[in-house]
């Protein structure tokens, strides 16, 4: 669901379309993809994407996202290519926000924790694949040691003293209990997670998709047609991604306390039949996931900001810190299954 009000009608949009792209739109209907604003237009035969980004993606965020997608398409990786205007231009800034228009791709989405298994494995083995294909391009790194290093324990425990405080404000009872509890725990975790920092220098860092998971894919029968929407690609740790691209997909992680750890590692297996990962990948992996999540506010800090959505926010914040306490219960006994269940020829 997007979480800015769109800055365009219908109207506009219409107008924009047929003045700046030569489209003659029948119709225009929402799309509650992710937190953009979108919508599919009908033209005739034809059909098109429409998308208007947050206003936190700038040029540089869509020039990358633009050369990417014509360099996966080059490859023959399916994706959704971008629709140029009359002056041959990829996106458009309109109203302080980019906007860009994709060929449309018919297929069946799925939501958080919907993916069914078999669609569960073959998106593993095309993030392996996906992963290959971009160790070809050059994609700035973000998420380095830079990141890594500038977690300051001081800092981030202040900030979720000022959450706690600004918790005692909200009416509702047991919302306020919950987000207490969880931000107490979170700040009580900082100081487990802070040494974790040292696992990351002999990880496997990929270029990746930045947010792979089940709504990102376009499917039809047993087969994902399209991965979409590659505005957040960027270099990370690879277990980072195959973690994050589970726990968002898997039907077994809407309660993240009945995570499956057996189908977890045939998830990583699938994905190594392409791409592959390290022992030390392996046995840290669990580690990594708890140290991102440990140190985000995020969706507590946004409800109590009253951001549009706010309510979606929270509930994906609650999630997010069940997936802490679960790992910090499990990871060794995660971290050890993966060593056991993927044998050591599947490593490098």
């Amino acid at each position: 669901m997007a979480i800015q009000k769109s800055v365009l009608c219908d109207a506009e949009i219409v107008k924009l379309l047929q003045n700046s792209y030569g489209i003659s739109v029948d119709r225009v209907q929402q799309l509650a993809l992710g937190t953009a604003n979108c919508r599919k237009i009908f033209a005739g035969d034809k059909a098109f994407f429409f998308k208007e980004y947050q206003e936190t993606f700038s040029e540089q965020d869509l020039r990358r996202e633009t050369a990417l997608n014509e360099f996966l398409l080059s490859k023959s990786f399916p994706t959704a290519g971008f629709v140029e205007d009359k002056n041959g231009n990829k996106y458009n800034c309109i109203n302080n926000r980019y906007i860009v228009v994709q060929n449309y791709i018919d297929g069946e989405s799925y939501v958080k924790h919907d993916l069914p298994d078999n669609m569960l494995f073959l998106a593993a083995e095309m993030l392996g694949q996906l992963h290959e294909i971009l160790n070809e391009y050059e994609l700035q790194e973000e998420t380095d040691t830079a990141w890594v290093d500038g977690f300051n324990l001081s800092k981030t425990a202040a900030e979720y003293d000022f959450l706690i405080n600004r918790a005692e404000e909200i009416e509702d009872k047991e919302i306020r209990d919950r987000i207490k509890e969880d931000i107490i725990f979170k700040r009580e975790l900082l100081y487990v997670i802070e040494p974790y920092r040292n696992f990351f220098d002999k990880l496997t860092y990929k270029f990746s998709h930045g947010d792979y998971c089940a709504m990102q894919y376009l499917c039809s029968g047993d087969k994902i047609k399209a991965v979409i929407d590659f505005a957040t690609a960027k270099k990370i740790p690879a277990v980072w991604e195959i973690m994050r691209s589970y726990m968002q997909s898997a039907k077994d992680t809407g309660n993240p306390f009945e995570f499956d750890v057996s189908k977890f590692c045939r998830y990583v297996r699938c994905y190594m039949q392409f791409s592959r990962l390290s022992e030390w990948d392996l046995k840290y992996m669990p580690y990594i996931y708890l140290y991102q999540l440990g140190r985000s506010r995020y969706g507590y800090r946004e409800y109590m900001m009253n951001v549009e959505n706010k309510d979606a926010l929270l509930k994906f914040a609650f999630w997010r810190t069940d997936i802490c306490r679960m790992l910090l219960d499990k990871k060794d006994v995660i971290s050890q299954f993966l060593l056991d269940d993927i044998g050591r020829k599947d490593r490098q």
